[in-house]
């Protein structure tokens, strides 16, 4: 751990007790279904689904993360997407306003620290019922690692679906492990996996020109993938932003506690650099475009 990173834990730590109380006498009145609210509705027809979490909040509130520089026009997208309400397009927020009880430590302490940073820009949020963006990270932050039923539940939004994933250079979905293995076919568009906003449009383009509407899209793309999403769905596509899906079912299969790397794709919250090339066949031969 470097020293940034170090005095950055160190002041969440310090300032988590505080934070408990100010949110006592101040809190968010935000509401946010459960996990399996929004796979049920999810589930209720064609409905899609974009997530928002801390990496999009800090993005609108004019910060840049790991991956995603910021840009005044994405900034703007996000802001503008996280207003539109349509009962067919899902938005999710994190499930972090009532109840941070059912988290780790680790992640309670992140999330108070983050709520505390933006409650600006949180309390300033339409009021509705937000869909749940942990729905792709329902496992490592959870007290309760016993997620066998939800993620069968979650496999059948993909089940007998012609799917398009649009991921980033090392993400690699399903790849090891049996997530999709319920879909009628795979096809993968692969991205940057950093500044993945600057062939958003290329993206967009070759989507729109070459991919069947009855197609399901699945996007790995970070802040990237709202833009998209957004802008499919309005050509009458069906898309939903599973994001870290992966890293979470890989760190569930192996009954892992604490986010570990995985070996030959990207693992969430960590960098992609020193991952080798994959040398899967299938793999190789459900890429149908790079933008890279």
């Amino acid at each position: 751990m470097n020293c940034i990173r170090f005095i950055k834990c160190f002041v969440r730590i310090v300032a988590y007790p505080f934070l408990s109380i100010y949110f006592k006498l101040f809190p968010l009145d935000i509401h946010v279904q459960s996990l399996e609210e929004t796979i049920t509705v999810l589930s209720d027809g064609r409905k899609s689904l974009v997530r928002y979490g801390d990496g999009e909040i800090k993005l609108m509130n004019g910060g840049a993360i790991y991956f995603q520089p910021y840009t005044k026009k994405l900034a703007e997208q996000l802001s503008q997407i996280i207003s539109f309400q349509d009962e067919n397009f899902m938005i999710g927020m994190p499930d972090v306003f009532y109840g941070l009880n059912k988290l780790v430590l680790p992640a309670r302490i992140f999330w108070k620290y983050s709520l505390f940073l933006h409650r600006k820009l949180y309390r300033s949020l339409p009021d509705r019922i937000w869909a749940n963006s942990f729905l792709s990270r329902p496992y490592i932050d959870y007290k309760d690692k016993d997620k066998k039923v939800f993620f069968a539940s979650l496999c059948e939004l993909w089940n007998a679906k012609n799917v398009v994933f649009v991921e980033g250079e090392a993400t690699r979905n399903g790849i090891g492990n049996d997530l999709y293995k319920n879909t009628a076919s795979i096809r993968r568009i692969i991205c940057p996996a950093t500044n993945a906003y600057s062939v958003y449009e290329e993206v967009e383009s070759f989507i729109l020109s070459s991919i069947d509407k009855s197609s399901l899209i699945l996007l790995s793309l970070g802040p990237a993938a709202k833009v998209i999403a957004y802008d499919l769905y309005s050509f009458g596509f069906q898309v939903i932003d599973i994001g870290h899906l992966d890293s979470e079912y890989e760190w569930f299969i192996r009954g892992v506690k604490r986010k570990s790397k995985l070996q030959g794709k990207h693992s969430a919250e960590s960098s992609d650099m020193h991952i080798s090339d994959c040398t899967d066949e299938k793999y190789s031969s459900q890429i149908i475009a790079r933008f890279l």
